[in-house]
């Protein structure tokens, strides 16, 4: 079965679309998927499609050399005028700002942006000026707040006269919005110049989500040509193998003697893999955590669809996760001892896959929401357990557990590999490490 984080249709501000190829050849498709919250089914990006940052700017993009633009009629000049915008439906969430600061893009992607949006790619705080002469001086202020620095964009009006976007590379807190609990109003004043004269500050009033609060796509208007924005990757920001939990039950899963020691692929035994998954969900049970179906998040959009997604400290402190909690919960210690796990994603629900071997040959699924499940029934003759692990923990209502999670997560994948492999928005196998090497970032362990 193939997978892969190749993330064919764009962020919220359409930039991630060159990106799609090299990672689709790499390994196979990332489609756009759907959660409860979702009120349209999402799809994947057209090549050429027009698509937004959230606020209605229009970037066309295309792959291979730009088309010849065409000619221009030189229309009455507007008066000068400008106003201020904030994208995806004026929220700012900080997991997305954090987990996307280091993301890495192809370079052509910043020679295809429209040449009248000016400053960052990846923008989608700005402002938009209307009636502006050619050759002008232009620039933009953010004053700051409470999630931002000073940030500053200046450039030229190039292109002749009319209407341009500028976006600031916005310095942001990211202390503050990796702390960031609860969602709040903030204002954002922003300051515009034309020719160093000021034309005064405004100020927007928008929403700060919660660093729990995951954005999973962005939809587009009814009656419009662009497409839903899928965000679905996200949720691997939420996978922290570097939190110091992992380290803490990584210890304890040792201490239970399942394994002597966690060596990933190195024993090339698919049982070793095994066991060494089943120490995990065997200390996360005993802990006490239990299906939780609690994903529901204090604010709401009907542009930006998003899910309240536990941190892996509120998860153990809580004994409870539901589907994506458990998922990434237990992600993040496969990752840190070197299995490789995939977050996928069916119609409304979130399960764990991981390979059996390192080159992926073998992948199984595990239906997380099943750890302590006490109608789990012994693990049969035909199990995907070993033999050799089934008759020494059989006894154990943690194995039965696991055992039942195993099968019930492996028919799922197998049940569902046409859709993965087809164009069905609503199914991906969303690979950690493309992730990673994409540049999504963990979001980082706070102190609270």
């Amino acid at each position: 079965m193939s997978k892969s984080l190749a993330v064919r249709s764009s962020l919220v501000l359409a930039v991630l679309l060159a990106a799609a190829p090299a990672l689709a050849q790499e390994q196979a498709n990332y489609r756009p998927g759907r959660r409860e919250q979702a009120t349209t089914t999402m799809q994947p990006s057209t090549t050429g499609k027009r698509h937004t940052r959230g606020f209605g700017a229009e970037i066309t993009r295309s792959r291979g050399s730009a088309a010849e633009p065409e000619a221009e009629v030189e229309a009455p000049l507007a008066a000068l005028a400008w106003e201020p915008f904030v994208g995806m439906d004026g929220q700012i969430f900080p997991s997305f700002v954090v987990s996307t600061a280091t993301l890495r893009l192809p370079q052509e992607e910043e020679e295809e942006e429209d040449p009248r949006q000016k400053g960052e790619g990846m923008g989608f705080i700005g402002a938009a000026f209307e009636g502006v002469k050619a050759g002008s001086r232009l620039k933009v202020e953010i004053k700051p707040n409470a999630v931002m620095e000073a940030s500053v964009v200046e450039a030229v009006a190039d292109q002749g006269s009319g209407e341009y976007q500028l976006f600031p590379h916005v310095q942001y807190r990211f202390d503050a919005l990796l702390d960031w609990r609860q969602p709040m109003p903030m204002n954002l004043a922003m300051e515009a110049f034309v020719d160093g004269r000021s034309l005064g500050v405004r100020t927007q009033t928008v929403t700060v989500r919660s660093i729990n609060d995951c954005p999973f796509a962005v939809l587009a208007e009814e009656d419009s040509d662009e497409e839903d924005l899928d965000l679905a990757w996200m949720f691997a920001a939420y996978v922290n193998e570097d939190h110091p939990w992992v380290d803490t039950l990584t210890r304890e899963a040792l201490q239970t003697r399942i394994v002597d020691a966690f060596t990933g692929y190195q024993a090339e035994d698919e049982a070793e893999v095994l066991k060494q998954v089943y120490s995990i969900w065997s200390v996360l049970q005993k802990r006490g955590v239990r299906y939780s179906d609690i994903s529901t998040t204090a604010a709401a959009s009907q542009v930006v669809a998003s899910q309240h997604v536990r941190m892996f400290e509120e998860t153990v402190a809580a004994q409870q996760a539901n589907c994506v909690d458990g998922t990434v919960a237990i992600a993040a210690i496969l990752r840190k001892i070197g299995i490789e796990p995939y977050l996928v994603t069916l119609p409304g629900h979130m399960l764990l896959a991981f390979d059996l071997d390192p080159e992926g040959n073998r992948t199984v699924g595990l239906e997380t929401t099943m750890m302590g499940d006490p109608d789990a029934a012994a693990p049969g003759r035909n199990s995907l357990v070993p033999r050799e692990l089934v008759s020494r923990f059989r006894g154990e209502a943690s194995f039965r557990s696991f055992a039942a999670a195993l099968a019930r997560g492996t028919d799922l994948i197998e049940e569902n590999a046409q859709q993965f492999e087809s164009e069905d928005a609503e199914y991906q196998m969303i690979s950690l490490e493309a992730a990673r090497q994409l540049g999504i970032l963990p979001l980082a362990f706070r102190k609270k």
